[in-house]
Formats: structure tokens, sequence, C-alpha cells
């Protein structure tokens, strides 16, 4: 009985640990697809206002 015990414990701590790294994983491919937006973004400012002031000087 000892030994079925001990299994599950064994099993609930490596599916604890595999949760935990889903999670960060989860949490970088959020940060990064957040990041990659705020790049695409902050470009798209850059170019306008490189247009803007493109147009101002003409």
């Amino acid at each position: 009985m000892m030994n079925l015990q001990q299994q599950k414990i064994a099993i609930d701590q490596q599916a604890q640990k595999t949760k935990d790294e889903a999670d960060k994983t989860a949490s970088y491919e959020r940060q990064k697809a957040a990041d990659e937006e705020t790049a695409k973004i902050r470009q798209e400012a850059e170019d306008e206002v490189s247009k803007i002031q493109y147009n101002a000087q003409r």
C-alpha cells in the first residue's frame, strides 16, 4: 500500500512540474507575441512620423 502512495506522490509531483513548465512556456509565448506587436506598432508610428516630417519639408 505504501508503494502506491509513493507512486501517487511522485506522479502528482511530476504533474505539477509539467504544469509549471507549461505555464512558464505559455507566459513566455504571450510576452513574445506582445513584444512583436509592440515592435510592429512602434515601427508603424515611426513610419508615419517620417512621412509627416517629409511632407512638412516639401
